[in-house]
């Protein structure tokens, strides 16, 4: 689980790109056909915004800096 509160406020319509790298998780790799599930959650009320179940297309290695 990754909680990074350092992307800041999103607004209606916006995005922001996390670097996993800089995230603080552990060295891991994704491969074609993994499962991520994404959250977004108002800080404040604890609310579920958003939830997306993703599939991983393409192999990712995460080696943190």
């Amino acid at each position: 689980m990754l909680n990074d509160t350092a992307l800041g406020t999103l607004e209606t319509g916006g995005y922001r790109a996390l670097a996993l790298n800089r995230s603080g998780l552990p060295a891991m790799e994704l491969v074609p056909g993994d499962p991520v599930t994404v959250r977004v959650v108002d800080l404040e009320s604890g609310g579920l915004i958003a939830k997306r179940e993703l599939e991983v297309k393409e192999k990712i290695i995460v080696v943190p800096e």
